[in-house]
């Protein structure tokens, strides 16, 4: 890890439920973090029963082949993508 990268406490988020438990674990994280929160309506992606945990990646869809990374508002771009990708080709994650 480079020694500058684990000094920030950075966060995105891609959802409603995803922002809210981002919010309560900042409410009670001791020491600097920062939420980068949008103004857009986000589409829902994260599962009901998601738990979030700092530093922890959410699978939201497992596949072969290719693997889509998102952060915030561009979640719900990488599922769709995801869902539009031919089953004959490749199989995003």
């Amino acid at each position: 890890m480079h020694p500058v990268a684990s000094q920030h406490r950075d966060r995105s988020t891609a959802d409603e439920l995803e922002t809210k438990q981002a919010i309560a674990y900042a409410v009670e994280h001791q020491g600097p973090l920062y939420l980068r929160l949008t103004r857009q309506n986000l589409e829902p992606v994260c599962p009901p029963d998601y738990r979030f945990q700092y530093g922890r990646w959410l699978v939201l869809r497992k596949g072969h082949d290719v693997t889509l990374i998102a952060s915030g508002g561009t979640v719900s771009n990488s599922v769709e993508a995801a869902k539009r990708s031919r089953p004959t080709a490749s199989r995003p994650r």
